[in-house]
C-alpha cells in the first residue's frame, strides 16, 4: 500500500478531523513544496476560497455520520506551496474511519498544462473564426467577386460539378484565383465537412514530392526518422487540390494515375497498399495537352484529370470586375491598416481598366496594399503604383504638343479612347452615365464610330 501511494503521480494528502496532515506522498511533497508537512494544517496550504470549500465538504460529512464522503471536488483547488508557488488542481476527497477516529484523503492533480492547452485551443479557434469572417468580408459568392459573364459562367460550372465526385481540372493564368475556385467546389460538395488538402508542385523540391503525396515509412530514405502520413491519406473522405499539376515529375505520374483509377497507393518504403476515398481537383497555368506532346506530361493522366475542365478568365478579360474587386480590397486593407480611404474615382477606374494585369488578382492585391500603405489624407495615387500608368495617362489624356501625328495614329488613339470609355461604362452607349456622355458625343455619332472602328463587345 505504501508503495502504491508513494509511486502515484497524483498528490495524495491524508488528514484527520482537525485538518492535521497525517500522510503525504512524494507528489504531494512537491506540490506543497515541503518534505515535512506532517501535523501541519492542510488548510494552510490552500488559498482562502479553496480552504473554505474543503471545510464545507468536511462539515457536511461530519453532520451526516452514517454516510461517507466520496466526492469529486466541483471547483478548482488552488494550492500555495511553502515557497509561495501557486498551482491549480482538480481533485477528489473521501472519508473513512469510525466514530472515534475519522480521516480524509485529498487527491489532487495539477491541471496548469491542461488549462494552458485549452486556452491555446480556444484562442486558435477564435482566431480561425475571425480569419474566416475576414475572408467572407473580403469576398462574395464562394469567396469570388464576379459580375462579368465569363466569371459567372465559372460559378455556374462550380454549381454543376460540386455535388458530384468528378475530377476537375482548373485552367488559368497565375494569380487568377484557381485555388478559390477549388475551395468553392469543395465547400459546395458533399465533402465540405471533411478536409481540403492542398499541395503546390512548384513549391516543393522534386525529390520530396512522392513522400509529401503518399507518405513514407521510417528509414525509407536518409532523414526519414519516423513514419509520415502523406497528403492523400490526410485528404481521405475529403478533397485534395493538386496545384500546378503541370510541374509534377513525370516519373511520379503513374503513381498518381493509380490513385485516380484504383483509389490506392503504397507509401515510400512500404509494401502496404492503402485505400483512400479522395475527390481530386487539379489546377495548372500550362497547356497540358501541349505539355504532353513535348513528353513532359502523360497523355493518359491528362485525360483522367480533364474530366470536367473549368477555364478561369484572366483579370484583364473580366471587364468591370477589376474595379469591384479593387473596391473590396481597398475596404479590406483600409480596415486592416487603419487607414480610411476614399472610393475610387472615375480616373482611377479607367486606369485599372486600361492596365493588362499580367499578374492578375494577386498583382492587383499587392499593388493596392502598397498604395494604401503610402496613401495620404485618405486618398490613393494609383498612377504612381500601377506600372506604365503614366504612359497610359499621357496617351489618353494629354498628347505632346510638339509631335505631329498621322491620321492612322490619331485613329488608333481615338479607338483606344472609345474602348476605355466603353469599359468604364460597362458598354452602355447612350443615356445617363453612358459612354457617349463621358466622351461628350451624340450617341448616334458614337455608334457610327464604333461601327467604323469595328469595335465589338467581348463575349
Amino acid at each position: 500500500m505504501a508503495g502504491l501511494i508513494q509511486g502515484a503521480m497524483d498528490a495524495i494528502i491524508m488528514f484527520d478531523s482537525n485538518y492535521k496532515i497525517v500522510l503525504t506522498n512524494l507528489s504531494a511533497n512537491i506540490l506543497l513544496e515541503n518534505d515535512d508537512a506532517l501535523q501541519r494544517n492542510v488548510l494552510y496550504f490552500l488559498a482562502e476560497e479553496s480552504a473554505s470549500l474543503i471545510e464545507s465538504i468536511v462539515d457536511k460529512g461530519l453532520e451526516n455520520t452514517n454516510k461517507g464522503i466520496d466526492n469529486y471536488i466541483p471547483n478548482i483547488i488552488k494550492v500555495i506551496g511553502s515557497n509561495e508557488k501557486e498551482t491549480l488542481n482538480e481533485g477528489t476527497i473521501s472519508k473513512y474511519g469510525n466514530e472515534k477516529e475519522t480521516f480524509y484523503t485529498l487527491i489532487l492533480r495539477d491541471i496548469e498544462e491542461r488549462l494552458s492547452a485549452e486556452n491555446e485551443i480556444s484562442f486558435l479557434t477564435k482566431q480561425t473564426e475571425y480569419l474566416e469572417e475576414e475572408i467572407k468580408e473580403l469576398t462574395g459568392s464562394y469567396g469570388i467577386i464576379a459580375e462579368d459573364i465569363k466569371m459567372q459562367n465559372v460559378l455556374d460550372l462550380v454549381k454543376h460539378v460540386a455535388p458530384t465526385d468528378a475530377t476537375v481540372l482548373i485552367n488559368g493564368e497565375t494569380g487568377t484565383g484557381k485555388e478559390l475556385v477549388s475551395r468553392a467546389i469543395h465547400d459546395a460538395s458533399n465533402r465540405s465537412d471533411k478536409p481540403l488538402i492542398r499541395i503546390n508542385f512548384s513549391a516543393i523540391p522534386a525529390n520530396l514530392i512522392e513522400s509529401e503525396l503518399f507518405g513514407h515509412k521510417k528509414g525509407a530514405f536518409i532523414g526519414a526518422s519516423a513514419d509520415r502520413k502523406g497528403r492523400f491519406l490526410l485528404a481521405d473522405k475529403g478533397t485534395i487540390f493538386l496545384d500546378e499539376i503541370g510541374e509534377m515529375p513525370i516519373d511520379l505520374q503513374p503513381k498518381l494515375l493509380r490513385v485516380i483509377q484504383e483509389g490506392e497507393f503504397d507509401p515510400v518504403g512500404s509494401s502496404e497498399t492503402i485505400k483512400v476515398d479522395v475527390r481530386i481537383i487539379a489546377a495548372t497555368h500550362r497547356n497540358l495537352l501541349q505539355h504532353s506532346a513535348e513528353g513532359k506530361f502523360r497523355e493518359d493522366l491528362y485525360y483522367r484529370l480533364n474530366v470536367f475542365p473549368i477555364d478561369v478568365p484572366a483579370l484583364r478579360d473580366r471587364g468591370n470586375d477589376v474595379c469591384l474587386i479593387a473596391e473590396e480590397m481597398i475596404r479590406h486593407f483600409s480596415k486592416k491598416l487603419s487607414k480610411p480611404i476614399e472610393s475610387l474615382s472615375k480616373s482611377d477606374k479607367a486606369l485599372l481598366l486600361s492596365y493588362e494585369w499580367p499578374g492578375n488578382v494577386r498583382e492587383l492585391q499587392n499593388l493596392l496594399e502598397r498604395a494604401i500603405i503610402v496613401s495620404q489624407d485618405g486618398s490613393i495615387n494609383l498612377k504612381t503604383i500601377v506600372p506604365n500608368s503614366s504612359i497610359n495617362s499621357k496617351s489618353s489624356e494629354e498628347l505632346p504638343l510638339n509631335k505631329i501625328y498621322t491620321t492612322r495614329a490619331l485613329q488608333d488613339i481615338e479607338k483606344e479612347n472609345i474602348l476605355k470609355a466603353l469599359k468604364e461604362t460597362r458598354w452602355k452607349i447612350s443615356g445617363k452615365n453612358g459612354a457617349a456622355e463621358l466622351l461628350q458625343l451624340p450617341p448616334t455619332t458614337l455608334a457610327s464610330k464604333i461601327k467604323a472602328f469595328s469595335i465589338e463587345r467581348p463575349v
